[in-house]
């Protein structure tokens, strides 16, 4: 979220602050489905995937 958020990333020419935004929403609806109990296996790995890339390309 802090990505996402972050100016230093937002106007960076490298593609974090895209994936931070695509991890954000994936992640916040795997999250949501795990508070009810329910485990999205498509929702968990594009969580992951995204998240993944986003620390990639920050590093």
């Amino acid at each position: 979220v802090a990505v996402a958020n972050s100016p230093e990333w937002i106007n960076s020419s490298r593609p974090a602050f895209v994936w931070a935004s695509e991890a954000k929403v994936a992640c916040g609806m795997a999250y949501g489905y795990l508070k009810t109990n329910y485990k999205d296996e498509d929702t968990l790995n594009k969580c992951e995937c995204f998240h993944d890339r986003m620390v990639e390309y920050m590093h």
